[in-house]
């Protein structure tokens, strides 16, 4: 691998004279010094255990712009120090990038390491989205630094004697430091010496979580546009890596619209296949009637395998691979697929229910456990409807069938007089009854009109709404997507609703409903099972 790197820079002659003029290893060896322009060969040499496939495209173009951005710095004395500080521009990177391909390995743990190691910039402050995984790599580091054999081998100790060295900053023998920092913790008016921060690496600071709040979403803004970007110098470098998770995060505000970035954009899945087999293989996939059906897709795809990838290609082959993806667009659902891979999110005035699935035949209703939720309304004219949606969990295959979505505009009085007639029709394991205010005193009077009509075995449970309605209705995605999620094609009014469903529609009554039921249904667990004792124990 050493030959092959130097090949690259060097001709055979130029090899030999280099082989012949200076040791192989040690700090003045030709590892260390092809390490120096090479950080690819400085991961594979050094980091084996942590770099173990070849880089992709992604990576290159990101370690190409690092070098390119910064880190000319190579000061001796305080005038060169002076010069450096007067004639120094910082510039600023963001890269967009999808989940699972290694880019916070690559920069808050490699580059940064390899930054350190030669002192490419003095001053180095990494964010993440929070303390505990800033200071996770910043740990990483420090493992390196005193324990890898090559890194002492050719370095020597970097570890400063009464240096600072602690859970969220170090500093090393050759001058530079490192502090590792969460978003929302104190940035404002970091110093190291005579330095304020010459490189300033923000990695996936918006998280799921954050993401889904408009509120974390418009504090961290403030953060970055109020704090982040004036802690820095004139000389500090800005790096930005994330995923556009959502379309109102920071990096896809700052990509679309912000001026003075390079920007570096990928995606997972480059082309996609044309191929009508894909279509018969999601239906094997995710038939969940069939036990086999994971083995039985893998064994279709690798009969149709030279068909099915004809023209498809990927970002990083070696870590996802194309069937790999597509399993994963199933599993997680359209949404979570186009966002973190493709860094395309849906728009939240999107359609989120493209298709439904309807079922043919219904089981039979001892081999379902049934749970049914109400979301009462007023029945005011043009007023919010009264959803109901009584869900079948099958036992043995876990595909859930809607048996009723119905949707009313009645008054209170005749929708209890509804419930309990369905408690009459079907087995009810659950009843979930959404309540705030006047809902409170309709549970009350369903709970003594079940009680007259001796259907104790139905127990209505009061739900309270909670966290953000849409956030809680786009959970359903992936499970109808994937068709384990059945609808009744006879509940037209009910099913146009959920179709109908985005973020601004003025109807949610039956996707709210959908939602509630299947998450009551979700806390069902299996019986034990009872196995007689063994004879003669």
């Amino acid at each position: 691998m050493f030959l092959k790197y130097l090949k690259k820079y060097f001709s055979d002659e130029e090899i030999i004279n280099l082989i012949e003029s200076y040791p192989l290893t040690g700090p003045k060896g030709l590892r260390k010094q092809l390490a120096e322009f090479d950080i690819e060969f400085f991961a594979l040499t050094y980091l084996p255990d942590f770099f173990d496939k070849p880089f992709c495209q992604f990576h290159k173009d990101l370690i190409k712009q690092i070098k390119n951005l910064t880190l000319e710095y190579s000061c001796q004395n305080s005038q060169q120090i002076q010069d450096f500080r007067s004639n120094k521009q910082g510039q600023k990177l963001i890269t967009i990038a999808p989940r699972g391909h290694g880019k916070s390995m690559l920069l808050n743990f490699l580059i940064i390491l390899w930054s350190l190691c030669f002192n490419k910039s003095p001053f180095i402050v990494c964010i993440s989205a929070n303390e505990a995984l800033a200071q996770d790599f910043l740990q990483k580091i420090k493992d390196e630094i005193v324990s890898n054999d090559l890194i002492l081998e050719d370095f020597g100790n970097l570890k400063k004697d009464r240096g600072i060295w602690n859970v969220s900053q170090i500093e090393l023998r050759n001058g530079s430091s490192l502090i590792a920092k969460g978003i929302k913790s104190k940035i404002r008016g970091l110093t190291y010496k005579q330095w304020r921060p010459t490189l300033i690496v923000l990695d996936d600071i918006e998280d799921d979580r954050q993401s889904k709040s408009e509120i974390s979403t418009e504090e961290i803004k403030s953060i970055f546009f109020n704090t982040v970007l004036s802690s820095g110098d004139s000389y500090t470098d800005f790096v930005y890596l994330g995923t556009i998770i959502s379309e109102n995060t920071l990096i896809n505000e700052l990509y679309k619209s912000a001026t003075g970035w390079n920007k570096l954009f990928y995606q997972a899945v480059i082309n996609f296949s044309d191929s009508p087999l894909w279509e018969h293989w999601q239906k094997i996939y995710t038939d969940l009637s069939n036990i086999n059906c994971v083995d039985d897709a893998d064994r279709f795809f690798n009969k149709h395998k030279q068909e099915m990838l004809k023209d498809t290609s990927v970002l990083w082959e070696e870590k996802n691979d194309y069937y790999s993806l597509m399993k994963q667009r199933i599993d997680s659902g359209e949404t979570a697929f186009w966002a973190e891979q493709m860094n395309n999110p849906r728009s939240s005035s999107d359609y989120i229910f493209q298709s439904l699935t309807y079922w043919t035949e219904l089981p039979k209703l001892e081999e379902l456990d049934i749970c049914m939720f109400v979301d009462p309304a007023m029945g005011k004219k043009g007023g919010d409807y009264s959803a109901i949606t009584i869900l079948g969990k099958h036992t043995s295959t876990n595909y859930k069938y809607i048996i009723e979505g119905l949707l009313y505009r009645i008054k209170p009085d005749k929708l209890l007089n509804e419930i309990v007639n369905l408690c009459k029709k079907y087995p009810i394991n659950k009843l979930g009854f959404e309540s705030v205010n006047f809902q409170e005193y309709l549970l009350d009077d369903l709970k003594k009109r079940l009680s007259k009509e001796e259907l104790y075995h139905v127990l209505p449970k009061s739900v309270k709404p909670r966290s953000n309605k849409h956030n809680r209705i786009m959970n359903l995605e992936p499970f109808i997507s994937r068709g384990e999620i059945l609808f009744n094609n006879s509940n037209i009014l009910y099913n146009n609703q959920v179709k109908d469903y985005h973020k601004k529609v003025k109807n949610d009554d039956a996707a709210d409903s959908l939602q509630g039921c299947f998450e009551l249904i979700q806390k069902i667990k299996k019986p034990k099972k009872i196995y007689d004792k063994p004879q003669g124990w």
